[in-house]
């Protein structure tokens, strides 16, 4: 069994981890609260390298209560006190989104968007803590105009300090501070350490990370059922709430000849789609994407595998087998809708789903395969919309034996993908998606911002942070695979890795 397998092999690299974590923690811990500039850097690589690296814990008191404390100093000085301009209430509600950066591709950037576009009764403004050098996309900025917002980016140069001020600034004309954060920003948590700030929700983009945040939110955002039972059970939720993933019907991309003609893919050809960021795809214990997609092109010679999201050279450094003639790596792609107007069916990303990417192209109609056996539930699509669709499959070869059937029966693979895109339309863009939006702001109108400590964790060894540590392990291609000569040298080669990669 995979478990077993990693129950034998994986605990040294969550033990690694640990010990890269603690260190950081430390440091944070002992530097003088006279250079709290310098504190809250330890904090946020002890942060970093918790997400990046998983060391058995998705939040931590010992670190985010140090930031918290520093925010409430800040905000107890008068000259800091002088900034503030609380807002009185207005007739429109004004919402004011964080995030850390928005990328063009990428899941929670396009939500943020749908948000704004589909709520008609509110102001929505953005802004972006540590965007760098890179520009926030044109459609978002018209999306949150649209509303009478604007988008705000936070000069990267300035110290996390000066940041937080200014956004706990900005949150004073806003009703709502929504947060949509990469799991190690601890600037909201400084800027939002006082009680005279509005209400705080945060928007778990990232179920299966580490987190900052627990102690400035009144309220988590779940996106999916099982991210909540998850987070009531290792983030110290006040509250919670759930809101779907917010879909939008897309333009038409075109018919499906006039896609594969521009594509040049022949129609008589069965076209398998899948999409996901590269790191997906890389090869984790026996999980191997490239090697399962050559049973399946194997098995069924007239189909053809497209992966959107990586390239033939971006992946070769990670590959165990020589990709199949038929498995097409089409690199990433900001705008995917032509090889889902192409496509038969789809088939998610392991040994990390991408439920985004899976949810937009059931929405299209193709019927969907999801990841198989996940030994931590939230690496892969689970959607109560569709999980009564979506079958249980617990091996590589049911997963192999599901593609097939759907490749080689048509009129199935038509009747799935019209239960999919029903099911998807009513929950995920509809009027049922407007009421879960409805049914959010009436919860938080109802609260009243109380920032507060959280428990220090210890690290624990649960299936799911063992899978978590694994595949972190695994994902950066040079430390360790299933054949790896000795745990000692894999734990090893990963420590040097780990202690490279945030910078020692």
């Amino acid at each position: 069994m995979v478990i077993e397998k990693m129950y034998s092999q994986g605990p040294g690299f969550l033990e690694v981890n640990e010990e890269v974590y603690q260190r950081y923690a430390r440091l944070a811990e002992d530097s003088p609260d006279s250079d709290p500039e310098k504190k809250l850097n330890l904090v946020q690589m002890a942060a970093l390298s918790a997400t990046r690296f998983h060391s058995g814990r998705f939040a931590d008191g010992k670190i985010e209560n140090l930031a918290l404390r520093i925010g409430q100093k800040l905000a107890a000085d008068p000259q800091v006190q002088a900034i503030y301009s609380p807002s009185g209430r207005h007739r429109q509600r004004r919402v004011l989104h964080v995030a850390t950066k928005l990328a063009h591709i990428g899941g929670h950037t396009r939500m943020l968007r749908i948000w704004a576009e589909r709520d008609h009764d509110s102001q929505h403004s953005v802004v972006v803590t540590d965007q760098g050098k890179s520009e926030v996309p044109s459609w978002l900025h018209r999306a949150v105009e649209g509303t009478g917002g604007q988008v705000i980016g936070l000069e990267p140069e300035r110290s996390l300090i000066d940041r937080a001020l200014t956004l706990s600034a900005l949150s004073r004309q806003a009703d709502v501070v929504c947060l949509h954060l990469h799991s190690f920003d601890v600037i909201p948590v400084v800027a939002f350490a006082v009680a005279n700030v509005p209400p705080c929700v945060l928007i778990d983009i990232a179920d299966h990370e580490f987190w900052l945040g627990s102690t400035i939110a009144d309220l988590n955002v779940n996106l999916r059922a099982e991210g909540a039972r998850f987070a009531a059970r290792r983030r110290f939720p006040k509250q919670s709430s759930l809101l779907p993933i917010p879909l939008e019907v897309l333009p038409a991309a075109g018919d499906r000849t006039s896609a594969r003609r521009e594509l040049g893919i022949p129609d008589e050809q069965v076209m398998v789609l899948t999409v996901g960021r590269a790191e997906k795809y890389r090869p984790c214990l026996p999980y191997d994407f490239v090697a399962t997609a050559n049973r399946i092109l194997d098995r069924n010679p007239g189909a053809h595998l497209y992966l959107v999201g990586e390239t033939r050279e971006g992946i070769e450094p990670y590959l165990r087998v020589k990709p199949h003639a038929r498995l097409h790596f089409m690199g990433p792609k900001e705008d995917p809708s032509r090889f889902r107007a192409a496509a038969d069916l789809y088939v998610e990303s392991f040994p990390f789903g991408s439920q985004t990417a899976l949810l937009e192209s059931a929405l299209t109609g193709l019927p969907a395969i999801p990841a198989y056996d996940r030994a931590f539930p939230l690496l892969g699509t689970n959607d109560d919309a569709i999980n009564h669709l979506l079958p249980n499959l617990t091996s590589e070869s049911e997963y192999i034996d599901a593609t097939s059937r759907l490749i080689q029966d048509a009129a199935y693979r038509t009747q799935l993908g019209s239960q999919f895109q029903d099911c998807l339309q009513r929950d995920h863009i509809g009027a049922r998606w407007d009421e879960h939006l409805a049914a959010l702001y009436g919860q938080i109108d109802r609260l009243t911002h109380a920032p507060a400590p959280i428990p220090e964790t210890e690290s624990r060894a649960d299936a799911e942070d063992i899978a978590l540590s694994i595949w972190h392990a695994a994902a950066d291609g040079e430390n360790w695979t299933i054949e790896a000569p000795s745990r000692k040298l894999g734990q090893q080669r990963h420590a040097a890795f780990v202690n490279r990669d945030l910078g020692n």
